[in-house]
């Protein structure tokens, strides 16, 4: 239940957690993450890059419920 009231805003069904980037940034992390990837895929790098910061904004409140 706790965890339920914790991500109450991130589980709604209007939540867009991409919403934050622009073209641009996404882009951007394609540009920086360029290699050995099929041609007309990005790189799994890239994926991480972009969405590493958005699972570390759910790893601080969910550690504080548990300590």
């Amino acid at each position: 239940m706790i965890f339920c009231n914790l991500y109450k805003k991130k589980s709604a069904k209007n939540y867009k957690a991409t919403s934050v980037y622009r073209d641009k940034d996404i882009a951007k992390a394609i540009l920086l993450h360029e290699g050995d990837s099929i041609p007309g895929f990005i790189s799994f790098d890239a994926y991480l890059y972009l969405i590493s910061p958005l699972l570390d904004e759910l790893e601080e409140p969910a550690l504080d419920c548990l300590g």
